[in-house]
């Protein structure tokens, strides 16, 4: 009767896109992750359930505050967490720069929109320069957002 079972995969990581304190590039993405999470398994959580390609993950043990006292006027100590900084991979089909050098303008009329962002890199620049902003890589719909 019927075929096999399909199986459900539900892992017990939850992670928190949270908004960076100090100024991060904006093609980084911030998370609160757990403490036994790698940065491997961070990719695969991104790119196997959310379907969001990764192209870098560095991450960094934050402490918790140690600054408040009970009634005992004994310190209480906030649980440390991990925090992990994630660039998605741009699935952008032509990203044309700002400003077209000037050569570039007098043939503007009969250049497609790609040609003119091939044409229109200079030299040393890379496509991460021109990234968009966090929120419109990732859509945070279905992350928890912490502030």
């Amino acid at each position: 009767l019927g075929g096999p079972q399909l199986r459900v995969f539900r892992t017990n990581f939850f992670i928190q896109l949270v908004r960076p304190g100090t100024a991060q590039p904006e093609d980084t993405v911030q998370f609160r992750i757990p403490m036994e999470m790698t940065r491997v398994d961070l990719r695969n959580y991104l790119e196997r359930i959310y379907n969001v390609p990764v192209a870098a993950v560095r991450t960094r043990v934050q402490h918790g505050a140690n600054s408040k006292r009970d009634h005992r006027n004994v310190r209480i100590k906030k649980p440390d967490y991990k925090v992990a900084y994630v660039v998605p991979v741009l699935l952008l089909p032509c990203v044309p720069h700002p400003r077209p050098p000037p050569l570039c303008l007098q043939h503007l009329s009969q250049l497609t929109p790609c040609t003119v962002a091939s044409v229109s890199w200079g030299p040393g620049m890379s496509l991460r320069m021109a990234a968009g902003t966090w929120a419109a890589v990732v859509g945070a719909p279905f992350l928890s957002v912490a502030s």
